[in-house]
């Protein structure tokens, strides 16, 4: 379950756990192929190529900051007064709207990047692991003041929509 709800009363207490990010095991495979060529050359240089590539591919899914980026595990309530996160109150009359963001998408530069010389393979293993990491890096911000506050993050789409949609509806938001 990406978050629950409890509510009492008017609050409700959200508590939101990140989607854990997914190792693309296909593109594991994609080390297969260079290794089937070098294998002609030298086994043993395919085996550590392919051994190379895996490790590169965790690497950028698992640990660097764009797959940790907005993954974190949040506590948040909502009440016609407001919404508290961290035990700020953001007052319902400064809160312009709730809106869902995508730090993938939004980013153009390149979430995932893998050795660009490996030309075609590495343009498919970019375009795989950014949508894997896409679909587990929605997130809910709070807008006040001109200033985003992220109530809940690395959710899949529709735990995203249902967030949104409740908070929304708590505070009144059209």
């Amino acid at each position: 379950m990406a978050y629950s709800k409890e509510t009492q009363g008017e609050t409700a207490r959200f508590t939101v756990e990140p989607e854990s990010v997914p190792l693309p095991l296909s593109l594991i495979g994609m080390g297969v192929i260079p290794l089937a060529i070098l294998a002609f050359v030298s086994i043993t240089g395919g085996l550590v190529f392919a051994a190379i590539f895996a490790a590169v591919l965790w690497l950028r899914m698992k640990v660097f900051s764009s797959a940790r980026q907005f993954r974190s595990a949040s506590t948040f309530s909502v009440s016609p007064e407001g919404v508290t996160i961290d035990g700020k109150l953001i007052r319902r009359r400064d809160i312009h709207r709730a809106v869902i963001r995508n730090h993938v998408f939004d980013n153009d530069s390149g979430v995932i990047t893998l050795h660009q010389g490996l030309g075609a393979m590495s343009m498919a293993a970019n375009a795989k692991a950014k949508s894997q990491l896409a679909d587990v890096s929605y997130r809910v911000d709070i807008e006040a003041g001109g200033t985003p506050h992220t109530v809940a993050s690395g959710l899949e789409e529709p735990a995203a929509f249902a967030v949104l949609s409740d908070v929304s509806a708590l505070l009144g938001l059209a």
